[in-house]
C-alpha cells in the first residue's frame, strides 16, 4: 500500500468500497477505527457461493482424450 501511494496512485479507505455491502447486510464489520474487521454475513456467503456457481456454469468442460469418446455408429447400408 505505501508503494501505491509513493508512486502517486490514491488507495481509498476499505470501508469506502465495503460501505454499501455493510448497509445491504452482505458484509458485518466489527470493532472500531483501527481494530475494525469484516466477515461476510449468511447472506454475503450465501451470495458468494450463487456467484461461484454462476462462474463455473460458463466455464467449458475440459477436453476430453479422442480414446475415450466412442464413436458414432455407423449407418447400416441397404442393399437392393
Amino acid at each position: 500500500m505505501e508503494g501505491l501511494r509513493e508512486s502517486g496512485i490514491r488507495v481509498p479507505r476499505v470501508e469506502t468500497f465495503l460501505a454499501k455491502h455493510i448497509r445491504a447486510g452482505i458484509v458485518v464489520a466489527l470493532g472500531q477505527h483501527r481494530r475494525r474487521r469484516y466477515r461476510l454475513s449468511m447472506a454475503g456467503m450465501e451470495r458468494a457461493q450463487q456467484i461461484a456457481r454462476d462462474l463455473i456454469a460458463k466455464v467449458p468442460p475440459p477436453h476430453t482424450r479422442a480414446s475415450e469418446v466412442t464413436p458414432p455408429k455407423a449407418k447400416e447400408s441397404s442393399s437392393n
